[in-house]
């Protein structure tokens, strides 16, 4: 029973940390919004496996290294291009995760990070990550309820 709660614990933990990983990296596409929207165009967005999206970007191929979600490197392009890519990976595997084509997480950014393609990344995936993390805290909470009832009766 204690392996259950430590997976749900695990489980509650690693969803809120993605949860965390997509704010920071929105809150990174909201201030390159405000740079040159030609170096930030997506023309491409080909997963071949969730560890390596392969985005191109203002005309470049910039390949990003993912490792449970969270990006760990890249390659290619230019600094500002890498950090808008690992950016928009994150976004775009949440968005792959609710449903979405690739050519759909494409079509959200085809016309660089304006606050109408953040809003409705963002909006697309309000609803999922909410619903992800009461679950998580509804989880966390029961395990709770249980060591305490279980650290009464030892104590008792």
């Amino acid at each position: 029973m204690s392996s259950i709660h430590a997976d749900l614990i695990k489980n509650a933990t690693e969803a809120q940390a993605l949860l965390m990983e997509f704010s920071n990296q929105m809150q990174h596409l909201s201030l390159k919004s405000l740079d040159n929207q030609n170096d930030f165009t997506l023309t491409v967005f080909n997963v071949t496996n969730t560890a390596s999206p392969i985005i191109t970007i203002g005309g470049d191929d910039v390949t990003v290294t993912m490792t449970k979600g969270i990006p760990t490197s890249t390659s290619g392009g230019n600094a500002n291009q890498q950090t808008v890519a690992k950016a928009m990976a994150v976004v775009g595997l949440n968005l792959l995760g609710v449903g979405l084509s690739n050519d759909e997480v494409v079509n959200f950014f085809s016309k660089g990070i304006t606050p109408t393609s953040l809003a409705a990344a963002e909006s697309q995936l309000k609803g999922h990550h909410d619903a992800v993390l009461q679950l998580s805290l509804e989880s966390l909470s029961r395990v709770a309820q249980i060591l305490q009832k279980i650290a009464q009766k030892l104590a008792s």
